[in-house]
């Protein structure tokens, strides 16, 4: 967002941080400062201003939306979203696998681009729910694919209900490999929909290690169901939007943060 040329009013200038909160689900105090010209305690006080009227949550450094944490969107629609830091993340995350390794993988389209990067891997054994990363594996690696079966996800192309839940149940893999909708150090990963809370719950008790994907814009942000605390996680791979201060929060709650640096390796789908 470009700064502002002339100074606004309080109001003027609340409307418009409500606008940004509706696209991008959080705003960081530091970022409010630069786009209006304004001091810190300015900015805070205009979102106490906004928490009050119950158009926002203030949380350390800014503050997230309240609305639509219910709200999952379907595949088509988030494929489209933050091409480039899903990719930079599949690639940074991939680099965490090694060959003859044992993994569990979530869905989605993080997730999707993640498994486009695990067919230079050999000897890999791979369970998913994911319709869409299992037909891919198996048209272009050699890994041993075991697909979840389950209810199937309209317009999410993943598998869900309690055969899932029962298969996980036997299961012990070396790591799992979770997207999420969103995470924050006091409530750790979530997600809006409870049955893939469950789901996600379930395959991080199947593995010995998990690992988070998930862009720099849902750090901050709470879904309607907690997943798991920062406690059940061992690693967050995000991109380099990812503040220094966010950072070092997850780290001192003892997670290990990779954050994927540009490449102008692509795999192309």
């Amino acid at each position: 967002m470009a700064k502002n040329k002339s100074p606004l009013f309080a109001a003027e200038r609340q409307q418009q941080i409500y606008s940004i909160l509706k696209n991008e689900n959080k705003v960081l105090i530091t970022d409010l400062c630069k786009w209006f010209d304004i001091t810190p305690p300015t900015a805070r006080n205009d979102l106490h201003e906004l928490e009050e009227k119950g158009l926002l949550k203030r949380t350390h450094g800014g503050a997230i939306s309240t609305t639509g944490n219910t709200f999952e969107t379907d595949f088509f629609t988030r494929k489209t979203e933050r091409v480039e830091e899903k990719q930079l993340i599949a690639r940074a995350a991939a680099e965490l696998v090694h060959n003859g390794d044992s993994l569990i993988i979530d869905s989605g389209t993080t997730i999707l681009e993640f498994a486009k990067r695990l067919c230079e891997k050999h000897d890999l054994t791979i369970v998913t729910c994911d319709l869409k990363v299992a037909m891919y594996l198996q048209d272009n690696s050699d890994a041993e694919v075991i697909l979840l079966g389950g209810t199937v996800r309209k317009g999410f192309y993943c598998t869900s209900g309690i055969t899932v839940l029962n298969a996980l149940q036997t299961l012990c893999a070396d790591i799992c490999f979770l997207g999420t909708t969103g995470i924050t150090a006091e409530r750790g990963i979530s997600t809006p929909g409870a049955e893939h809370a469950e789901i996600r719950r379930s395959m991080i008790r199947a593995s010995s290690r998990t690992v988070i994907l998930g862009d720099s814009h849902k750090i901050g942000i709470d879904g309607f169901h907690i997943v798991a605390p920062l406690s059940a996680i061992d690693v967050i791979v995000t991109d380099p939007g990812i503040h220094d201060e966010d950072k070092e929060i997850f780290e001192k709650a003892g997670v290990e943060v990779h954050i994927a640096s540009p490449s102008s390796k692509e795999v192309k789908a």
